[in-house]
């Protein structure tokens, strides 16, 4: 893996992390850096909230496949795991960290071929089963059916990650009745009916964990991601009321990922230079 430094306009060290160049994982506001400087094969500017990604020569390569970083073992062998939206960004490199300590993983997805690819590629980093289940989030009986086939395969759970593809980009203004139904079916709705349906196998011996992935959005409002800003807040309100209600069998928590480099990213990017609001990529 290759590496970066990130530092400020006084070129004061602010961090400085070993990881994948595709990575980015510091969630504040951005608007006091101006850069990355490159220890590794990339580094980053930023426009707004967005990395914008570019190539640095003279790279240094910090880890090669003989000369791997360390693996914390977590003790997961032999655990499921059910990661929603699974098929790309964050949703499959949560399944793949699973995938490598042992854990059996579903993933999920809408597009058949891309979850065939998926399952093949977590399955090539995998010491457990991999199975793939396609369905829609935004339908009942879809997620439904997401829990029922993982404990068919496995005859348990133990973690279910809720993740979901974003809501679309834009104003207020831009925003029609049917854009806040969907965003609330897709973000809400899709975790309500994932932790209804898996709490009592999360419950079961010894109990077992929940994560939403939402996004720093529900800690400072990002331009033009109106939908986003307000839904999410709810996945967060819940997830707050499940720690304590589904307490202390289960365990609750919620990720706010900051920018990284997703094919989610790379479309608001671009959504945001068709609305003129960056030049170029």
């Amino acid at each position: 893996v290759d590496g970066w430094v990130a530092t400020n306009r006084k070129n004061t060290d602010l961090k400085s992390s070993i990881m994948p160049k595709s990575s980015l994982v510091d969630t504040r506001p951005h608007d006091d850096l101006t850069g990355f400087e490159c220890a590794g094969t990339t580094s980053v500017t930023f426009k707004g909230m967005f990395p914008i990604r570019r190539e640095c020569p003279n790279a240094n390569v910090l880890y090669t496949a003989d000369n791997p970083p360390l693996q914390m073992d977590l003790n997961l062998k032999g655990n499921v795991a059910l990661v929603s939206a699974s098929t790309s960004g964050l949703g499959k490199a949560t399944a793949k960290e699973f995938a490598r300590q042992g854990v059996h993983v579903v993933l999920n997805g809408r597009d058949e071929g891309r979850l065939a690819d998926a399952v093949e590629e977590v399955s090539e980093v995998s010491d457990g089963e991999v199975l793939g289940v396609s369905g829609d989030l935004t339908e009942k009986a879809d997620v439904e059916s997401l829990v029922e086939e993982t404990l068919d395969e496995f005859g348990r759970l133990d973690h279910l990650v809720t993740n979901a593809g974003g809501p679309p980009s834009g104003s207020f203004l831009s925003m029609e009745d049917e854009n806040w139904y969907h965003a609330f079916d897709l973000l809400v709705m899709s975790v309500v009916r994932l932790v209804r349906k898996a709490a009592d196998p999360l419950q079961a011996d010894g109990g077992g964990t929940i994560v939403n992935i939402t996004s720093r959005s529900v800690k400072e409002a990002i331009d033009s991601l109106v939908l986003s800003n307000s839904v999410r807040m709810s996945v967060i309100g819940l997830e707050k009321t499940l720690s304590s209600e589904l307490a202390p069998e289960i365990r609750t928590n919620a990720v706010l990922p900051g920018p990284h480099e997703t094919a989610r990213i790379r479309e608001l990017i671009q959504q945001g230079i068709d609305r003129g609001e960056y030049d170029s990529l």
